[in-house]
């Protein structure tokens, strides 16, 4: 069967529907946070990371062809195929939790960002920057079997959905929260994939994830 070619444009409507359903997901993991379903919540929020990345990815693929280049419905589908490289690409930037332990630390940063302790403050933050956006892909694919799946340890320990904790989960939906509306953002505002949607049926926009519009109780 010979491989089915596929416009730049419908590769831009599959950006911009994987794109809205990454913030469908991250409002509805939203609501299960607030009702203390910790680790369906958590799951729904690294789903939502995971459609971002198609959206990314799916918007590549878009310039490469819209610039002369080809793809394939195969093509496309083997690529978005891997749930840790969507994660990868669904990855906006990395949060970093700090302690009560560094508040004076932080202090110091913020009044005088070139003092020796606010230097040494922003080094480490860095560092945990860095090591985190080495990881957070790999972290939160696994987040995601923890919170959907009974398993078994090496060790011989059931491992149960229950068991994630509302800092797992409320660091996963804010996370994911935070990077639709910067992903939805950049996709509206760069312009040059939503020239691609002109003379289909789509208007492109975005609500702000309730995660961002209203408090996490």
């Amino acid at each position: 069967m010979p491989e089915v070619s596929i416009s730049a444009s419908t590769l831009a409507a599959g950006s911009f529907h994987s794109l809205a359903q990454a913030f469908r997901l991250a409002d509805d993991a939203y609501v299960l946070f607030q009702k203390g379903s910790w680790s369906t919540a958590a799951a729904l929020a690294v789903l939502a990371r995971e459609e971002i990345g198609r959206s990314n990815l799916l918007a590549e693929q878009a310039r490469k062809v819209r610039g002369g280049g080809t793809a394939t419905v195969e093509a496309v589908r083997r690529l978005c195929d891997d749930h840790v490289d969507k994660l990868r690409k669904g990855f906006v930037g990395t949060m970093v939790r700090v302690g009560d332990s560094e508040a004076a630390d932080l202090d110091a940063f913020f009044k005088d960002p070139n003092s020796n302790q606010g230097k040494a403050f922003r080094e480490r933050l860095d560092a945990q920057h860095q090591a985190k956006g080495r990881r957070q892909h790999h972290d939160a694919y696994e987040l995601k079997l923890r919170s959907l799946y009974v398993d078994l340890s090496p060790t011989g320990e059931w491992l149960v959905p229950s068991r994630v904790t509302r800092d797992d989960a409320d660091e996963a939906v804010r996370g994911a929260a935070a990077d639709c509306a910067n992903t939805g953002a950049r996709f509206l505002g760069d312009g040059d994939i939503v020239p691609l949607l002109e003379g289909t049926d789509l208007v492109p926009s975005f609500r702000m994830p309730l995660a961002i519009s209203r408090p996490i109780s």
